[in-house]
């Protein structure tokens, strides 16, 4: 067994959420990437408490808790991995899209911090700033003398909070990535057709947009799992074990008519982001004029009637995201993989990341 480990090395992706850590295991071999193992643990399994918070523009990571679970996942699943990758929460970080003229590269390098530095709230010095070109499409007429950039901007106590959480989980050889760039790897188009990927959480939604060639931006808001289940406690006068069971079960589909306005009210602003976002995209030029499709993904993505509420408000096509397409697992746990999918998409994604 330890020579066929080293011949088909094992990675491992980890999605701390704040409700759960999500963990899979996959092996390479040749082309192919073949399921391993995966871990669900929910944060009540440690009395309730979140595995992370975010207050104040600040990321409090529960270190000691994500490292027993973690450990935990790694000795019930039996993980060994040699490469594992921490997805960060996009929520703690900075995606700034911007045009700047062609430059030399000292110069923009300059320029790139300069404009970041106008748009991310803390000091320059207390982040860890990557960028990318990005667009415009190549079947659009471009300015040849225009440069479309994503820069994309991580607190440095984030990253220290995790390569903590690395360490004492007794793994050395890791990568840190925002979770856009995990989904993007799993679920970025073949063909020209741009996409946005909605990954909903338990204390945020994130939106983001792309294309074949990779992730353009990337946008969180406070349309969450738990606000829902709050708004649908205090209107309805539910315990929280009720509306988690009438969300989970009923959704938009209840036969109460105040169920369906409540989480109509909540998906308005992310409606209403969604088409800010995408006008700023087509005013930029970074991708074809084709309204986007939309994959869900996350807590939310498969309660009853969400999609076919989408597909209306957003007038696009909507699937509820499947991150395990690309990768072969036994024909038996097709009916599991199905129901738990969804919620797999940043940690399967970020498995598969080659580095």
């Amino acid at each position: 067994m330890k020579i066929l480990n080293k011949i088909f090395p094992h990675f491992v992706g980890i999605d701390i959420g704040s409700a759960s850590i999500k963990v899979m295991e996959v092996n390479r071999v040749g082309k192919k990437v073949v399921l391993k193992n995966y871990v669900y643990m929910e944060s009540a399994t440690y009395e309730g408490k979140p595995f992370r918070s975010f207050e104040k523009e600040t990321l409090f990571l529960a270190i000691d808790q994500s490292v027993d679970a973690i450990k935990a996942c790694f000795d019930a699943a039996e993980m060994h991995p040699h490469k594992v990758v921490f997805s960060l929460p996009d929520f703690s970080s900075f995606f700034i899209s911007f045009e700047l003229p062609l430059m030399s590269g000292g110069e923009l390098t300059k320029a790139i911090n300069f404009h970041a530095s106008k748009y991310v709230p803390i000091p320059m010095d207390e982040i860890v700033l990557d960028w990318k070109q990005i667009g415009p499409s190549p079947r659009k007429k471009e300015k040849k003398d225009v440069l479309h950039i994503l820069a994309i901007a991580i607190p440095k106590t984030t990253m220290d909070q995790y390569r903590g959480v690395a360490n004492a989980v007794g793994v050395s050889n890791f990568v840190l990535e925002p979770e856009a760039f995990s989904l993007f790897r799993v679920f970025a188009p073949k063909d020209d057709q741009p996409l946005c990927i909605i990954d909903f959480g338990a204390k945020s939604t994130t939106l983001s947009f792309g294309d074949k060639d990779g992730l353009q931006s990337s946008h969180s808001l406070d349309v969450a799992g738990e606000k829902i289940i709050e708004v649908l406690k205090e209107r309805i006068d539910l315990k929280e074990e009720e509306a988690r069971t009438l969300l989970k079960k009923s959704g938009f589909l209840s036969d109460q008519p105040v169920v369906y306005e409540i989480l109509a009210e909540t998906m308005n602003p992310l409606i209403g982001a969604f088409n800010e976002s995408w006008r700023a995209m087509q005013k930029r030029g970074s991708v074809l004029d084709q309204r986007p499709n939309v994959i869900l993904v996350g807590g939310l993505a498969g309660i009853p009637g969400m999609s076919d509420y989408l597909k209306d408000a957003l007038n696009t096509n909507i699937q509820i995201g499947n991150p395990m397409a690309e990768i072969e697992y036994p024909p038996a746990l097709g009916p599991i993989i199905r129901e738990i999918g969804p919620a797999f998409g940043v940690a399967a994604g970020a498995s598969m990341r080659v580095f």
